[in-house]
């Protein structure tokens, strides 16, 4: 299979948007490709995983901090709760 050819079909696959069955495609045959366009593939397949990696990392990452944020605002009301509690028990043992 020719360069030529293989950029004509990933193009028809472009042009449908068709990642998925392209990425299928490519994996089908890519024995038939020359040498130079199999590096250069799997060079781009390695990258586009290191950057779903890294996305996938980063969400991980904030939602890590968005978690740890929730968890002080809960100690935060959970203290102050506390605090509210103790001024009303003195208030009560203070009526008495």
């Amino acid at each position: 299979m020719t360069t030529k050819e293989i950029y004509e079909k990933l193009g028809t696959f472009a042009g449908q948007n068709a990642g998925d069955e392209a990425h299928a495609w490519v994996l089908a045959h890519a024995q038939e490709f020359p040498e130079e366009v199999r590096d250069e593939i799997v060079f781009q397949f390695s990258v586009d995983a290191m950057l779903k990696d890294s996305a996938e990392t980063s969400a991980i990452d904030a939602m890590k901090k968005q978690g740890l944020e929730a968890m002080d605002a809960i100690e935060r009301i959970k203290s102050q709760l506390q605090d509210r509690l103790r001024v009303l028990d003195l208030k009560d043992q203070l009526a008495k």
